[in-house]
């Protein structure tokens, strides 16, 4: 989510593709004691054996700590406005919170509005048509993972 997040930061994207109840498994939102305790499970399993395997374990956050699309999208919120990305003129950018459009039918119209509307951080892009492409490049990729429903 780094382009979106930094997208956002920027003042360029103010809505993205998702549903608010989406649950993201990041590995930046795992307990650190969950990580401790995976990490020792698996040496008592496989610390001891000669074997040469390779065992792969993935932890994730999504029922202990679960990190909402929502939740993601205030915490960038909160954090640009904390911390500001700096314009060319050595401004502070003020951000929007991101707004979460539910299909891709629907973004695309979404950033059509901020493309022709006067007042909309994207019609101030430097490149407008640029940018709503690799907007809509960055919602095709991450659909799968803001607007899964089921767990």
């Amino acid at each position: 989510m780094d382009p979106v997040a930094l997208s956002n930061g920027q003042g360029k994207l103010t809505g993205f593709i998702g549903t608010l109840d989406a649950v993201l498994d990041v590995i930046s939102v795992v307990p650190v004691d969950m990580v401790v305790n995976v990490s020792l499970a698996a040496m008592a399993r496989h610390g001891i054996t000669r074997k040469a395997d390779i065992n792969i374990y993935h932890v994730a956050s999504s029922m202990s700590n679960p990190l909402t699309l929502q939740n993601l999208f205030e915490l960038f919120y909160q954090h640009f406005k904390l911390w500001p990305c700096i314009d060319a003129n050595g401004k502070p950018i003020t951000v929007q919170k991101l707004k979460i459009v539910t299909s891709m039918e629907a973004f695309n119209d979404y950033l059509l509005r901020e493309a022709t509307t006067s007042s909309s951080p994207v019609k101030k892009v430097e490149r407008p048509l640029k940018f709503m492409e690799t907007a809509k490049y960055m919602a095709k990729c991450y659909e799968p993972f803001t607007s899964y429903h089921y767990r």
